[in-house]
């Protein structure tokens, strides 16, 4: 977190902001976002963030196709509690760790989110950079549910 504060990287600076909640901050941060794909992604994050969930659709739905469009439109379905969707959806995330995180959001979903969060814990050891911190920040998220 030290390092993307410090960052004069607007993406980097997106981040930090995003993951500390402030998420007027990191929308100003968007536009300075060189890269239209990135900029695009992260504008889906935030309105995810913000269970603006069919804006979010929407605009992942206008993402090229990959890992990443696949990922947000599998969890934005399950948000809605679309399964169909979800589905087909996570059928074309490829990426293992994707793919949990995935699922752990399916369990959270029907009831289990103890063993989600316990799950959570034990993968926080062995993940670095953009990974722990996302692992990190959803376990907040979902302790802040409670």
């Amino acid at each position: 977190m030290i390092f993307l504060k410090k960052s004069k990287q607007p993406q980097f600076q997106f981040y930090y902001n995003f993951f500390n909640d402030e998420l007027e901050k990191a929308e100003d941060r968007l536009n300075k976002i060189k890269s239209p794909f990135y900029q695009k992604l992260n504008h889906v994050n935030l309105l995810v963030k913000r269970e603006q969930f069919e804006e979010a659709e929407e605009m992942a739905r206008g993402l090229k196709d990959n890992m990443y469009k696949w990922y947000s439109l599998a969890g934005i379905a399950i948000e809605q509690g679309d399964r169909e969707s979800y589905r087909k959806y996570k059928e074309k995330v490829k990426n293992p760790f994707y793919q949990r995180l995935l699922e752990l959001d399916e369990m959270v979903h029907d009831g289990k989110k103890e063993k989600v969060l316990t799950e959570l814990e034990n993968m926080i050891p062995d993940l670095r950079g953009m990974k722990l911190l996302s692992v990190i920040q959803y376990k907040q998220d979902l302790l802040k549910k409670e």
